[in-house]
């Protein structure tokens, strides 16, 4: 982690560098602030006199999301709400904040965005009453900045201030256990802490921030204790979290950018090992960032997004898949530690997350080693993987955790293919005839993928059903699933599929295709039911259930369309 931080720092004074040139030869791009040659000089003074402040502040994920931001609006002539010279006159926010940081004189002028003034690990400087875009006078000294605008003259001391009318500092989080700390920034503040364009501020309530500690100090004593070496490199490039809010179809959300290496948005998990693996989920992400800024891992990207990825709703590109790769690599990782400690219900979730984690990674990682665009590098890292997750196949799981691993995964390819694979018109044509005429089913081959890349959102909630049942008291044979209105959008049939009424689920899901046989979730759910009962042609409704429900379709347009369960038991005669 420190070598990948070390050429992140690298990369940043390039970014910063590539900026103002650009910014030289185009004094408009910094408008009423002072020009590029002063902030140049400005940074270059902090580099000799703090070095290690301008490090502190220049390694921010913020401040590398400021950067890249910033360079494409002004490589792209892009527009947006923010006047262009507000976004690159940010640099003179980066040199006070350093400056404050290494107690060095500066005066400067600052943008104001919204009547405020974002220092990078520091806080936000509030101008009350000041609307959309200015300047304010910045001055430091003796660790104190002062502002003056034309309406307010305010002065702060970042390090000992606490928030007030003008000022909120930078929330800071440190977990200690075992001789491991973490110290992360809970970024409520600055508008680069999102992905995407700049946002506003907003502040979190002290019963929020508490709990966001008790979440991060007790899965940083999971990490700590049963995942130590992830905890040695989280406490070196984890550096701060952006708060998600909550989404009740989701577990947790999640997210991260290589801009902003030692970066994450997440939303508070329910649990402590929930955020513990959040964590590594994202630490993942920000590893391989940190990567791909040195090296190519994929020949040149081929645009198209048509591959499919275990855990996304929607077709990907294969640099995606690489990254959830190596990201559920890491979740895999963490579930066999996990389930080797825990017990009793834990221990059934644990199992699930294993099994279930290990065979997304492993269809991932099958699809990206047969690309054929695999560097040097990139097939050496993938090469790893492979090898470290094969001897984790052989890790036995046994019971009702592995068939929820397998009926999950199976669910979820099914749900995806139903939705974005077109069903082989021939093939559907010759089934058709074949149906019609009494005979048997034609063989299904080895078909290309024809992928509609934008097909209709969808959730996962069986998903959310089999985990809640495995957490539940007395999961077991006999227990029963828990209710649908547990669940958003499950049904009636999706909870007798997990209770194990497998012939209640396969009524209620026939009567729901009956009802609309566009209903993607219905046939889905058919096919598991019918593999837990082992009727002949459960296969082809499972993998290939774009071919089942396109030939339904076909029959229908010729009269009354036969019954699915008919279907797929005729079907039973055609070969995969």
């Amino acid at each position: 982690m420190r070598l990948l931080l070390a050429a992140e720092y690298s990369r940043r004074l390039h970014l910063v560098r590539a900026l103002l040139d650009v910014a030289a030869r185009t004094p408009e791009l910094l408008g009423p602030l002072p020009p590029a040659s002063a902030a140049w000089d400005a940074l270059v003074e902090m580099h000799r006199r703090a070095r290690d402040a301008l490090d502190a502040v220049l390694l921010r994920p913020q401040v590398g999301t400021w950067l890249s931001h910033s360079l494409r609006r002004v490589r792209n002539h892009a527009g947006g709400e923010t006047p262009i010279w507000v976004e690159v006159g940010q640099v003179y926010a980066v040199a006070v904040a350093a400056a404050v940081r290494g107690g060095v004189a500066l005066r400067t002028r600052v943008p104001v965005r919204h009547g405020g003034v974002v220092l990078p690990t520091l806080g936000l400087a509030r101008l009350p009453d000041v609307h959309g875009f200015t300047v304010a006078d910045a001055q430091t000294t003796g660790g104190m900045v002062r502002l003056r605008s034309a309406r307010h003259d305010i002065v702060v001391r970042p390090d000992s201030d606490p928030d007030s009318e003008h000022w909120w500092q930078v929330r800071r989080i440190r977990c200690r256990c075992r001789d491991r700390t973490l110290a992360v920034d809970l970024d409520d503040i600055d508008p680069f802490r999102n992905l995407a364009d700049p946002v506003l501020p907003e502040r979190l309530d002290d019963d929020t921030v508490r709990a966001w500690a008790r979440s991060l100090d007790e899965a940083w004593a999971v990490l700590s204790r049963w995942h130590p070496g992830t905890a040695d490199a989280m406490a070196v490039g984890m550096m701060s979290i952006a708060p998600l809010g909550h989404d009740p179809s989701w577990q947790v959300r999640s997210a991260s950018t290589g801009d902003g290496f030692g970066g994450a948005l997440i939303s508070l998990p329910r649990d402590p090992v929930t955020m513990a693996v959040t964590l590594v989920h994202e630490f993942q992400h920000i590893k391989l960032g940190g990567l791909l800024q040195l090296t190519a891992l994929l020949d040149d990207e081929d645009g198209k997004e048509d591959l499919y990825a275990p855990w996304r709703p929607d077709p990907r590109p294969l640099a995606g898949l690489l990254q959830g790769v190596y990201a559920f690599f890491g979740i895999t990782e963490f579930w066999r530690r996990q389930r080797r400690v825990e017990r009793g219900d834990a221990k059934r979730i644990a199992d699930f997350e294993f099994a279930y984690a290990r065979r997304q990674t492993w269809m991932g990682l099958r699809t990206v080693m047969s690309s054929g665009r695999l560097t040097e590098w990139g097939g050496r890292l993938v090469r790893g993987l492979y090898d470290r997750l094969r001897i984790w196949l052989a890790d036995a799981v046994a019971g009702e955790p592995a068939h929820a691993a397998w009926a999950a995964t199976a669910d979820h390819q099914a749900s995806w293919r139903i939705r974005h694979v077109r069903a082989d018109l021939g093939w559907v044509a010759n089934a058709t005839s074949a149906w019609v005429g009494r005979h048997d089913p034609p063989r299904v081959g080895p078909l290309p993928v024809d992928v509609v890349a934008r097909g209709p959102t969808w959730t996962h909630p069986r998903l959310m059903l089999y985990r809640l049942r495995l957490t539940s008291p007395g999961c077991g044979s006999g227990s029963a699933a828990p209710p649908a209105d547990a669940v958003p959008d499950a049904t009636d049939a999706d909870v007798a599929l997990i209770d194990g009424d497998t012939v209640a689920a396969t009524d209620l899901y026939l009567a729901r295709i009956r009802a609309d046989a566009a209903d993607f979730d219905a046939w889905t759910g058919l096919g598991l039911a019918l593999a837990a009962r082992r009727v002949p042609g459960w296969r082809l409704l499972v993998n290939r259930p774009e071919l089942v429900r396109a030939l339904h379709q076909s029959l229908a347009t010729r009269g009354n369309p036969p019954s699915p369960l008919d279907l797929s038991r005729w079907l039973a005669g055609s070969r995969l």
